[in-house]
């Protein structure tokens, strides 16, 4: 299966192998016209989980969540009862500090902003000092802020600092987060149909770029995160 990678802004054939590499051969490229084109082509309102990139996805870059975006979040989690995981190259604790604060306290406390019996998930790059290697962490947070277990998915340091070579030899990121997605539907027991992935970068060395790379996916690219915020709008 390819991948899918849909966007408001066009993908010139003239550079798509420059830009995407590889993938450019084993991607639908889709190009609509609007925003609720955009919506219904990729199946947005029947996804049961979305995964986000964070920086300029969610939030305009170096800031953090808007009051707005952290408020269409959670109506997805509590209103639209879908999942919420966001997946980021940014370490752990610059991720959890982020989300109970903000970058240098601008932004909302987002965790404690999540009601009651509602939960998001965060994978996350992370390096062990003991092995000197990078893998990946993943936690789930509530309102209470602590750092829970997500079940299913006690391997993701060990596969994804596997893959992590591999994925900076191939793409130029620096975390293979496609790796990072498998575990994580594995985990889950869900198939790669019921997930959608919202990112910004994808380019040669651009950190959502080795998502391409999960047969089967559906990707959207934004350029900023008003876009992310009108299509979470429409759920």
């Amino acid at each position: 299966m390819t991948a899918t990678l849909l966007s408001l802004h066009p993908f010139p054939q003239t550079i798509l192998d420059r830009v995407f590499g590889p993938f450019a051969r084993t991607t639908d490229f889709v190009t609509v016209n609007c925003m609720e084109a955009l919506v219904e082509r990729s199946g947005l309102r029947q996804a049961k989980v979305f995964i986000c990139d964070y920086d300029v996805t969610l939030t305009t870059l170096h800031h953090s969540l808007s009051l707005d975006m952290a408020r269409a979040l959670i109506d997805l989690l509590e209103k639209h009862q879908r999942e919420l995981v966001i997946l980021t190259s940014k370490w752990l604790n610059d991720i959890e500090a982020d989300l109970k604060g903000g970058y240098k306290g601008q932004g909302v406390h987002f965790l404690s902003m999540l009601p009651q019996g509602t939960a998001v998930t965060v994978i996350c790059r992370f390096f062990d000092q003991e092995i000197k290697k990078t893998g990946a962490k993943a936690y789930r947070y509530t309102s209470c802020e602590e750092r829970l277990a997500v079940d299913g998915l006690d391997t993701i340091f060990d596969d994804v600092m596997k893959k992590h070579q591999e994925s900076r030899r191939t793409t130029g990121a620096v975390f293979a987060k496609d790796e990072a997605i498998r575990c994580y539907l594995k985990g889950k027991g869900l198939s790669v149909r019921e997930v959608i992935y919202f990112g910004d970068s994808f380019r040669i060395g651009g950190s959502d770029l080795p998502v391409l790379d999960v047969d089967g996916i559906t990707a959207i690219q934004v350029k900023a995160a008003h876009e992310t915020l009108e299509m979470l709008s429409r759920c």
